[in-house]
């Protein structure tokens, strides 16, 4: 437990005192340490508290953005935020499944936004039977716990669905009732949106949203993808392209997304500062860089703070880490700028393997599918790649290496 190891330590740090949740069971308490729930009895006997009318308008959540890109934020979400997306999201569910009659997977924890909405609030509004995964990188374990159930809908992430597609126990189970996988919290690529079909006979609806919006913006229409977009956006939700003045670019331009909607976070928490600083002309702005397809749906091209920059062209990660994961070799793949004295940066390539395959190949692949100035300088292999706890992969970790 958490606890165990803190206590390893804590004579080190300043802390005096440790409050410890559990959600199952009374804890194991050492020294200086409470339990939560005892704390919470013994107020109710001191001081019992009126109950709360909370209005749509009152701070629901205060929802850490994931920091893979710099230090967490907190993003206060009202009530009103999370029920509009609850309501946006089930307009486009019920195209697809049928209310309190379907049985889906939820792998992601409840503490991020997307299933905190998708799965807890969403699906679980609609009546639907959500399987909880305790924990998702315990492949064995997942594919154990799904095994009883005849699955109907399945909520995850990309490196999951690469990670169970090449697992012997999951391709044997049946899928032949499964009508809806949501993808979402990093881009699809091509290779996983793939072999998930090839394994399940599924499709994956990838959407975007983040901790700010509640989280959903877009989300591809069921059945009928467009792989490589994030979809069209939610009712009642504008989406625009700036660029660096803040102003909309034409359709087909790339620059950073901004949105606005019932979904858009009331700020950050005693950061006014930072907030100001995203939030212009009732849009929030989003440091997603993207563009508006012909098919009238958005497609992310990266982060603004990830891109790299060679000799003044701009490489997105994004593009090479797609065009990476497809070489039949590759199972992972996560790319990162390095200086450079010459060009400024150097585009760096970090992937994990499903088969031997040595750097001259890669390179000589990637020279193959990309310009010139976007393949990788420098390739290294690892046996895995900094995640997060919902299994997003760290490109910060690998840039502080």
């Amino acid at each position: 437990a958490l606890s165990e190891k803190l206590a390893t330590i804590i004579n080190d740090t300043s802390i005096k005192t440790v409050i410890v949740a559990a959600a199952l069971a009374e804890p194991a308490l050492q020294e200086s340490q409470f339990s939560l729930n005892e704390l919470i009895r013994q107020g109710e006997r001191l001081a019992p508290l009126d109950a709360h009318q909370a209005s749509r308008d009152d701070i629901a959540v205060l929802q850490y953005t994931g920091g893979t890109t710099g230090v967490a934020k907190a993003a206060m979400l009202s009530h009103g935020n999370i029920l509009a997306n609850a309501e946006q999201m089930n307009e486009r569910f019920d195209n697809i499944l049928t209310p309190g009659q379907e049985t889906g997977i939820c792998p992601l924890p409840l503490y991020h936004i997307y299933a905190f909405t998708v799965n807890m609030v969403s699906l679980f509004a609609m009546g639907q039977f959500n399987v909880l995964i305790p924990n998702p990188r315990d492949l064995d374990a997942l594919v154990k716990q799904i095994e009883p159930f005849d699955i109907n809908y399945f909520s995850g992430i990309n490196t999951l669905f690469i990670g169970l597609c090449m697992h012997p126990r999951f391709k044997a189970l049946n899928f032949s009732n499964l009508k809806m996988t949501v993808s979402g919290g990093a881009a699809l690529t091509h290779a996983a949106a793939d072999a998930w079909m090839n394994t399940t006979g599924c499709t994956i609806t990838e959407g975007y949203g983040l901790s700010e919006t509640s989280p959903v913006v877009t989300l591809n229409d069921f059945q009928n993808e467009e792989i490589g977009s994030i979809g069209r956006p939610l009712s009642n939700t504008t989406v625009e392209i700036w660029d660096e003045n803040d102003e909309p670019v034409a359709d087909g331009e790339s620059g950073e997304i901004v949105v606005k909607g019932p979904q858009v976070m009331m700020g950050y928490w005693l950061r006014q500062e930072e907030t100001d600083k995203c939030m212009k002309r009732g849009f929030f702005k989003t440091g997603d860089v993207g563009l508006k397809l012909p098919s009238g749906n958005y497609k992310i091209v990266d982060r603004l703070k990830d891109m790299i920059i060679v000799s003044g062209f701009n490489v997105y990660p994004n593009e090479v880490e797609n065009i990476l994961c497809l070489h039949p070799a590759i199972c992972e793949a996560a790319v990162i700028g390095a200086k450079d004295e010459k060009t400024g940066e150097r585009v760096c390539a970090y992937i994990t393997l499903k088969e031997q395959v040595d750097e001259q190949q890669v390179s000589d692949y990637c020279r193959e599918n990309l310009s010139a100035y976007k393949v990788p300088k420098s390739i290294i292999f690892m046996e895995q790649l900094p995640k997060s706890t919902v299994g997003k992969i760290l490109r910060r970790e690998l840039r502080e290496q």
